[in-house]
């Protein structure tokens, strides 16, 4: 249960982490007319939403939304959590299973959103210096 907590609060901390990104890129832009700039900008914050999407259902905002946009891996880890948490004994052979595979999924996100920050992130900087803009911390 304490691993699937912390996977969960992994989760958690990427979704936090992407919207300041996505914040400050927004904030960064604003006024700015350089076309090569904006499209940076646009394709960093795509990715980061996408990644965002793949952890967290971002697009519910009804009771009946659930139907149309299916649950993402914040969810499935926090129902994965429950079940284990549920009564006095050892987590099933299935849960091991299942942590292991959402565990797996959660790495690849954090794997991309690194590759952004690491190799993107700065060439975005770069291009908001010499519009003399600051620059987007990770």
């Amino acid at each position: 249960a304490r691993k699937i907590g912390d996977a969960f609060s992994r989760t958690r901390d990427m979704v936090v982490r992407i919207r300041r990104l996505k914040a400050q890129i927004s904030d960064r832009v604003k006024g700015l007319t350089d076309a090569a700039t904006l499209s940076a900008a646009d394709r960093l914050t795509a990715v980061l939403t996408a990644v965002e999407g793949e952890l967290y259902q971002y697009q519910n905002r009804s009771t009946k939304d659930p139907l149309n946009f299916p649950p993402r891996l914040n969810n499935k880890i926090a129902v994965l959590l429950s079940a284990v948490d549920t009564g006095d004994f050892r987590p099933t052979d299935q849960s091991y299973a299942v942590f292991e595979e959402l565990v797996a999924k959660v790495t690849a996100q954090q794997q991309t959103l690194d590759s952004v920050v690491t190799r993107d992130l700065p060439a975005f900087n770069a291009m908001l210096a010499r519009a003399r803009r600051q620059p987007v911390t990770p």
